[in-house]
């Protein structure tokens, strides 16, 4: 990292007003990802959107190509490729002041944040530092180890809360998922939680209601993510009982990235398997 590097941070954008904030998580965030990325996506808009100048740094360093990154993000959006968690302290070290907020994504990316660099004061000059949460991820991670078959005690499952909820201390403001999240949140940063959930915008097709048939399960499987084993479990225990019912007049698509082996191998009747779709308004469903 140059000296030039950090001037060019620093005077790029003085002249467009607003904030310059630089944005951390794993990776550029997508449409079709799930997993928190369309959350992600839709602040960034907003903030780039106001006026705010907006570089983000993922701490994955996959080396995608420019135009994948840009299939959702703005243009304007400036994205530090290539860098990567080992890079962070050294990139923050010798440009941190170039920016007025760091905002930091997810509870694991704060914890890197923290064990490289410390209490988040000393990040980046003066700029103002918020947490992300995302979502309590510990109170979700102790209900799936509870359903593979693990033995965690209340004791153990405060234990992990109590630790995620004081990964916001020391920050100038949290955002939090929902209002009862934001309330844990408020023991260990009081009157800094602002609540920002996922609003979804309403874009009705032509097809009216009367003429539909399906059933449509829209959400990306990852290896955490609960959704395979919703869908699983409605598919052997509910989906027989409807078609008994209704026969082919309803059938299931499932869309979404990453489809496990499981759901494909299933081989039930009337039940579409379609991975990523990029426009589902444009889908035959």
């Amino acid at each position: 990292m140059s000296t030039t590097t950090r001037g060019v941070l620093t005077a790029r954008d003085r002249l467009r007003g607003g904030q310059r904030i630089l944005f951390i998580d794993d990776r550029v965030p997508r449409e079709t990802s799930g997993f928190g990325d369309p959350r992600a996506l839709a602040i960034v808009r907003s903030l780039v959107g106001l006026g705010h100048s907006v570089s983000m740094f993922p701490t994955a360093a996959a080396e995608e190509d420019w135009t994948r990154i840009y299939e959702d993000l703005p243009r304007r959006v400036e994205v530090l490729r290539g860098y990567g968690a080992r890079e962070l302290k050294r990139f923050l070290h010798e440009c941190g002041d170039a920016f007025d907020t760091v905002i930091v994504s997810r509870s694991h990316n704060m914890k890197l944040m923290r064990a490289k660099l410390g209490e988040p004061r000393s990040w980046a000059g003066g700029a103002r530092i918020v947490y992300d949460a995302e979502a309590i991820t510990s109170t979700r991670d102790v209900l799936r180890r509870r359903l593979f078959g693990e033995s965690v005690s209340e004791s153990e499952a405060r234990r992990l809360v109590s630790a995620e909820l004081a990964l916001a201390r020391g920050v100038d403001a949290v955002f939090a998922v929902s209002a009862d999240e934001a309330q844990q949140f408020e023991t260990v940063a009081p009157g800094r939680v602002h609540v920002i959930g996922h609003g979804l915008g309403v874009r009705p097709t032509t097809r009216p209601f009367r003429e539909r048939r399906g059933i449509l399960f829209v959400g990306a499987f990852h290896e955490l993510s609960p959704n395979a084993d919703a869908v699983l479990w409605f598919i052997r225990h509910v989906w027989p009982r409807l078609r008994e019912q209704l026969g082919d007049q309803v059938w299931l698509s499932v869309a979404g990235q990453n489809p496990p082996r499981e759901l494909e191998a299933q081989g039930r009747e009337g039940i579409h398997v379609l991975g990523e779709v990029r426009d589902r308004a444009a889908s035959p469903f």
